[in-house]
């Protein structure tokens, strides 16, 4: 059920939660595990995330489009974006092997994962919008993701673009 009025920090916390609760698939299953070893809203630089702490997810938040509001409707949309680093793993592994899991990975989160109210994860029925937890009317990847699989040094990188509406 989602709540009367926007509220955008709820809404970004209800976001990085979902998605640090990102598990790894196998043959698009999750697998309980972590698919990030470091999540965080504070989006840091890539050279300050080592080897270690890595997959490592960062949300960071963007612009605001303000919409009409007549007769009570808001077609508000805020803009943020999932930051993803990784290590590309050399060897005979593509790098873009892990790279595809991770982006597989977050897609399926956000597409068929969502908070209830309480927070906790919890399977989206099919054909519910993703309000994370009755934050927001609805929240989904938006746009031309951004990668960089790490073959110059090893150091890969991925962006996804990601909209929410504040109601209708």
């Amino acid at each position: 059920m989602r709540t009367q009025y926007f509220q955008s920090e709820p809404c970004f916390a209800g976001l990085l939660t979902l998605l640090a609760a990102t598990q790894t698939l196998n043959n698009g299953v999750p697998t309980g595990q972590p698919a990030f070893v470091t999540t965080g809203r504070k989006a840091v630089p890539v050279a300050s995330v080592d080897a270690a702490r890595q997959p490592s997810l960062y949300i960071m938040e963007g612009e605001i489009e303000f919409g009409g509001t007549e007769v009570g409707i808001s077609t508000d949309q805020y803009k943020a974006a999932a930051i993803v680093y990784f290590r590309n793993p050399g060897g005979v592994t593509p790098a873009s092997t892990q790279m595809n899991g991770l982006r597989d990975a977050l897609i399926f989160q956000l597409r068929q994962r969502t908070l209830d109210a309480n927070g906790n994860v919890v399977p989206l029925i099919l054909g519910e919008r993703q309000e994370l937890g009755g934050y927001c009317y609805h929240a989904y990847l938006d746009g031309r993701a951004l990668a960089n699989e790490g073959l110059q040094n090893s150091q890969g990188a991925a962006i996804f673009p990601i909209t929410i509406l504040t109601g209708l």
